[in-house]
């Protein structure tokens, strides 16, 4: 069956798993052949059979609290600061007097 956004998307999520182990946020995209074997990282595991197993449970309704930007940003500032040396990442710097500040 061919693929409903062409061959050429096809064969770039094919590479996009083989390289990275990427599941597909489309369900067509399961058909490919790609997600078809066993992962070698996985010791030749099927995978992609028990994600797709699971992804039947995924809320497609989904909403993200409201302070997940910040948390976003917080922990990106956070490894941020521990590649520049001056922390870890679980040290964010705190600004907002609404945060608690760190010990």
């Amino acid at each position: 069956m061919p693929h409903p956004h062409g061959e050429g998307e096809a064969l770039l999520l094919a590479l996009a798993n083989e390289l990275g182990g990427l599941y597909p946020a489309a369900e067509s995209a399961t058909e490919l052949e790609a997600f078809a074997g066993g992962v070698d990282y996985y010791g030749g595991q099927q995978i992609y059979d028990v994600l797709a197993e699971a992804s039947v449970n995924v809320n497609p309704d989904f909403t993200w609290g409201p302070t997940m930007t910040q948390t976003y940003t917080d922990v990106s500032d956070g490894f941020g600061t521990a590649i520049g040396g001056s922390g870890t990442p679980w040290m964010p710097s705190r600004t907002d007097s609404r945060r608690p500040s760190t010990p």
